[in-house]
């Protein structure tokens, strides 16, 4: 059946029946037409990407970069 005659069968359809129709094929779209949430593609792309050979910094050298930070910002 090509397009033209499916449409041409809908505009015979009564009002209520093309209503659940258009509400049918709305849902059967959604799936498809929403995207996916931005945030989990993204941690999927970057994860690995900041990782270092170096080894992390301990808790002192955070603490004391954070408060070299902050004496320059405020001075």
């Amino acid at each position: 059946m090509a397009i033209q005659e499916i449409i041409a069968e809908i505009n015979k359809l009564p009002f209520d029946q093309r209503l659940e129709l258009l509400e049918r094929l709305a849902h059967s779209l959604r799936d498809e037409w929403e995207p996916k949430p931005a945030r989990m593609a993204s941690v999927g792309e970057v994860r690995g990407m900041l990782k270092s050979d170096a080894p992390a910094p301990t808790g002192e050298e955070l603490k004391s970069a954070y408060t070299d930070y902050l004496l320059e910002k405020y001075q």
